[in-house]
C-alpha cells in the first residue's frame, strides 16, 4: 500500500481567496471540460450539435441552488445575504 504524505502548507488569505473563487466559477458556470462521458459520446451521435449545453445548464443550476441553501444556512449574516441572492435569482 501507499502511503501519500501530506504537507501542511498554511494558505494565505489571498490565496484562500482564489481558491473559493475558481470553486463558484467552475461550479456555476458553463464549463464543457465537466460535461460527464456519457453526454460526451452522445455528441458524437446525429442527435444534434449542442447536447452539451442543456447538461451544462442542469449541472450548474443544481450547483447554484446547491451553494445558495449552504450560504443561506450560514450564521455569517452577509453570506447568509448573498445565498438569499443567489436563491432569489436561480429562481427568478
Amino acid at each position: 500500500m501507499i502511503q501519500l504524505i501530506q504537507l501542511q502548507v498554511r494558505k494565505t488569505f489571498d490565496d484562500a481567496i482564489e481558491e473559493a473563487s475558481a470553486f463558484l466559477l467552475r461550479n456555476t458556470y458553463p464549463t464543457y471540460s465537466k460535461v460527464p462521458p456519457i453526454i460526451q459520446a452522445l455528441r458524437k451521435l446525429p442527435l444534434g450539435n449542442f447536447i452539451s449545453f442543456p447538461a451544462e445548464i442542469l449541472r450548474t443550476g443544481a450547483n447554484i441552488i446547491s451553494i445558495g441553501l449552504k450560504e443561506a444556512a450560514h450564521p455569517n449574516n452577509a453570506i447568509k445575504q448573498m445565498g438569499i441572492r443567489r436563491l432569489t435569482g436561480a429562481f427568478d
